[in-house]
């Protein structure tokens, strides 16, 4: 996908649109929980069940503008190239 490059507090910070459906493809989500040893990793809390089915209720009725922005975090793997 094209993306825009910007610095924010001396990190590259990319922006970016795609499909949510096509989310899943590159990213996963990484759930708040406890290793074996009580320490805490993962970012994302479980989601309140109602407000996801009214989301999703929502989306269901047909073709509809959801333009929220989504906050990645990218393995260092990932690669941008530069084509301008």
């Amino acid at each position: 996908v094209r993306a825009v490059r910007t610095e924010q507090a001396d990190k590259a910070v990319y922006a970016f649109f795609v499909a949510g459906a096509d989310l899943l493809k590159f990213a996963e989500i990484s759930r708040v929980h406890r290793d074996g040893e009580g320490s805490l990793h993962g970012f994302q809390r479980k989601g309140i069940k109602s407000h996801v089915q009214a989301i999703t209720e929502f989306l269901d009725q047909g073709p509809v503008l959801f333009p929220n922005a989504i906050i990645l975090a990218l393995s260092p793997r990932a690669r941008f190239t530069q084509t301008r």
